[in-house]
């Protein structure tokens, strides 16, 4: 199955691309609290279509975030290479996230509101306790 998927990708490749694009899954990026209600096996096999062929094929790929959904989550696109040819793969993307300038996520920020979160969930959690 592997070798039937690295052919059709070297196929394609020689049919004159350098890198192909593909979103990095089928919908915005859930949140964690979502992600966690599913087993990651279920998770995967719904979400990864588009980076498992590449994985199998053992082909070098990048996911970009590229947009914001109307919720405020990261769209990916992944980028496909050749094989070997991973420093050309990085240089399409990094000047892909150039022009693209997807806000930087500050850290701290992100901090803060999780540990915002756990407090509410441990208040909320010792409250039904009660």
């Amino acid at each position: 199955m592997r070798r039937l998927i690295a052919n059709d990708f070297a196929n394609a490749f020689n049919s004159g691309a350098d890198v192909f694009l593909t979103p990095t899954i089928l919908s915005e990026a859930v949140p964690y609290s979502e992600f966690i209600k599913v087993d990651n096996r279920t998770r995967s096999s719904q979400n990864d279509i588009f980076t498992q062929a590449v994985n199998m094929a053992g082909l070098p790929a990048v996911s970009i975030p590229a947009a914001l959904s109307n919720q405020g989550l990261p769209i990916g696109l992944q980028f496909i290479g050749r094989a070997f040819c991973d420093q050309q793969l990085l240089t399409v993307a990094k000047w892909f996230e150039k022009q693209v300038q997807f806000p930087v996520i500050q850290l701290q920020e992100l901090m803060d509101d999780c540990s915002a979160v756990l407090e509410n969930e441990k208040l909320a959690s010792v409250s039904l306790k009660q």
